[in-house]
């Protein structure tokens, strides 16, 4: 399975500058994506948000950056 979004390169390019806005915008974009993925495989939403946060976390996410798992429906 493959997943695109289309990001544009300038905000790739200032998140790894290190622009915070950029990198939460990256964030927002993949957030969802990367819970259902983890949902599938996982299949316990509890599970996934866990690893959804650890992914988050290693890419350096801002620390004050808040996440939910996307409501159903």
């Amino acid at each position: 399975m493959t997943i695109s979004l289309a990001v544009p390169a300038i905000l790739v390019a200032r998140a790894k500058s290190g622009d915070l806005e950029a990198l939460e915008a990256l964030y927002r974009a993949f957030e969802t994506p990367v819970y259902n993925l983890a949902l599938r495989m996982l299949r316990r939403p509890e599970d996934a948000e866990e690893r959804r946060g650890r992914a988050a976390r290693s890419e350096g996410c801002p620390r004050g950056s808040t996440w939910s798992a996307p409501s159903s429906g």
